[in-house]
């Protein structure tokens, strides 16, 4: 249902201006502790981490310090490597499926470490 929803919305969204304004604005002042993202961690639900290797405005180097911070045996990272910022652009097929592999993950299912 999420994949479908998505979809439909990819293929008819168009970028409004008050969604860059937004956008510029969250990286001006993005900033998260480390004491935060270990909060963030020890809340115990999922958590998938997602980069693009050629992102000029987010450095891919960020997704390590995520994963540093917010590691754990439900953190999981995906780096695209030749992809920029619109990986969910550029990568769309391959970023769905990296989501719904996330999704399907069951934290519940006793061989779920063993899953890596």
């Amino acid at each position: 249902m999420l994949q479908s929803f998505h979809s439909h919305r990819l293929k008819y969204a168009r970028n409004q201006i008050s969604g860059v304004i937004g956008q510029a604005a969250a990286l001006m002042r993005h900033d998260v502790s480390p004491s935060r993202l270990q909060q963030i961690q020890q809340a115990g639900f999922p958590i998938l981490i997602v980069a693009a290797k050629l992102d000029r405005l987010l450095h891919s180097d960020n997704s390590k310090y995520l994963y540093k911070h917010l590691k754990g045996p439900l953190t999981h990272k995906v780096i695209f490597e030749d992809t920029g910022h619109a990986v969910h652009v550029q990568q769309r097929k391959n970023v769905v499926a990296a989501l719904v592999q996330h999704f399907d993950r069951n934290p519940m299912d006793p061989n779920y470490l063993s899953d890596e």
